[in-house]
């Protein structure tokens, strides 16, 4: 007698996969997190409010949590378009450093020559093409050598991590400073970089751009930030 092969289930439904996932995943998160913190003797609803308002409790406390999504909207965003290859870039960290090396090597050139309207556009695009350089690398290896892509990316984010650290401590850091920075930028209130904006200005050019480019690869925004979220997992 023949075993009956039971069907495979069809795929969720859009509202299900673009909506309801996300918020089992971040409820089953604060969950799991709250039992840890109430095995460590700590109350869960305290931690809970420390980190609602830390993260949305002033203007100031917004702006830090826009600054810090836009570094996870593009490494989403690089996790996204390789996967959509059918390849799985663990390396977003590595090229994110080397794309902010690049760009913060562009207005350290050119702060004190151009406008910011010039500037801003020569430093994005350097950013991408570090980036693009320090993928680059592993990418050759696994077309070249066969090399595990997996393997080599996770290896690139420490060499830059490391490489990082050897450009602020001996090579770009000001004389007589032992804080690893290089010199603060010229000032100008035009370039959204400073310090003191509390709602970082990149944040809406990210969000443009990915969704973007997303939607040219046909790429639900959710599956982006449940990628960058995997990448980032897997990393810790």
């Amino acid at each position: 007698m023949k075993a009956v092969r039971r069907p495979l289930p069809g795929p969720l439904p859009v509202w299900a996969d673009i909506i309801l996932l996300p918020l089992v995943n971040v409820a089953l998160a604060f969950v799991m997190v709250g039992i840890i913190v109430r095995v460590i003797g700590a109350d869960p609803l305290h931690a809970l409010e420390l980190l609602v308002v830390g993260a949305l409790g002033s203007s100031e406390s917004i702006g830090y949590t826009l600054y810090y999504a836009t570094n996870f909207i593009f490494t989403g965003l690089a996790v996204a378009v390789a996967f959509h290859a059918g390849l799985f870039n663990i390396g977003g960290e590595g090229q994110a450093y080397l794309g902010g090396l690049g760009c913060g090597l562009a207005i350290l050139a050119l702060d004190r020559y151009l406008p910011a309207w010039a500037m801003i556009p020569i430093a994005i695009a350097t950013a991408a093409l570090f980036g693009a350089a320090w993928a680059a690398v592993p990418a050759w290896l696994q077309a070249w050598r066969g090399s595990h892509i997996v393997i080599t990316t996770i290896m690139f984010n420490f060499i830059a991590s490391a490489l990082m650290v050897y450009l602020l401590v001996n090579v770009m850091n000001q004389p007589g400073n032992m804080a690893p920075e290089t010199r603060t930028f010229a000032a100008n209130r035009a370039v959204l970089l400073s310090a003191g904006d509390a709602w970082h200005g990149a944040q809406p050019v990210a969000r443009a751009v990915a969704r973007l480019l997303l939607r040219r690869l046909g790429v639900p925004v959710a599956h982006a930030v449940g990628l960058c979220a995997a990448q980032h997992g897997a990393q810790s």
